[in-house]
């Protein structure tokens, strides 16, 4: 009784609320990892360590309740949900197997969202409308964490557990980047995107180091390494401001302020 008081209250905050990492929504990431739909119509959660639930949000009433296997039968933990509005979907990081679950919340979701279609003529027989919250399994190199997706829903980001960035195209669902060494903890899930004149920058900050590695996002590449005064983490970013700014989470400098020049890639203490 006590938990699903609890449960409610924190489905009442997360409607209220909600924390961005690019286009994902990272609405918990606690024991019981709780996610909302753009939307705010469904809920996600992880009810028991191997249990996907889909509720709706507003009544509580049980849509979907689904164990995560793989194609053998393999059982796997869950890491933590997402919302991902840019595709209607949830995103579900598992922990045992190397598999990214995308599952659409859409009212009619694409058309082979969840299997390959050859056919899209509606006489085939491949293009029937598809189930409610269809399960669009991505086979990855292996099971990530921490996960980041641009703003245009295209290029996920995630961690291994080597502590190494592995890079999955949502568009063709494979991984177009694997094994990138940039820091000794890295944290995509707290990193910022901006435009640079050498492309599109993730800067991604290290919760071990105070290292903020800045990712060249055509090549994949690690372009250049910023050293700051601690583990920090981005605060929230403004196209119009010509600087990222950090807070330096945790040591001696905790609380201190400091900017990275967009144009220049320069540190800036701010105070």
């Amino acid at each position: 009784m006590f938990f699903r008081v609890l449960l409610y209250l924190s489905v009442l905050l997360l409607l209220a609320t909600g924390v961005y990492a690019g286009s994902l929504s990272i609405s918990s990431k606690a024991e019981h990892a709780i996610a909302i739909s753009a939307d705010k119509r469904y809920q996600i959660s992880s009810i028991t360590p191997f249990q996907l639930q889909i509720q709706d949000a507003r009544s509580g009433n049980v849509l979907l309740s689904k164990t995560v296997r793989n194609f053998h039968g393999d059982r796997s933990g869950i890491s933590a949900v997402y919302t991902l509005p840019v595709r209607e979907s949830f995103i579900v990081a598992l922990t045992d197997i190397a598999e990214i679950w995308q599952i659409s919340y859409a009212d009619e979701p694409p058309p082979g969202f969840a299997s390959w279609v050859h056919d899209y003529r509606v006489d085939s027989g491949e293009n029937a409308k598809a189930d409610a919250f269809p399960v669009r399994v991505i086979h990855t190199n292996s099971p990530l964490s921490d996960l980041y997706v641009d703003p245009q829903g295209v290029f996920l980001v995630g961690v291994s557990s080597h502590g190494k960035l592995q890079i999955v195209d949502l568009d063709m669902a494979r991984v177009v980047a694997d094994k990138i060494r940039s820091s000794p903890k890295p944290r995509p899930a707290l990193a910022l995107q901006w435009k640079h004149q050498s492309g599109a920058l993730l800067a991604i900050p290290d919760m071990l180091d105070g290292i903020v590695s800045l990712v060249n996002m055509d090549s994949w590449k690690i372009i250049q390494q910023i050293n700051i005064p601690g583990p920090g983490e981005f605060l929230t970013n403004e196209d119009n401001l010509s600087v990222a700014r950090l807070r330096i989470i945790s040591g001696p400098s905790k609380g201190i302020i400091v900017t990275i020049d967009k144009l220049s890639l320069e540190l800036n203490f701010s105070h």
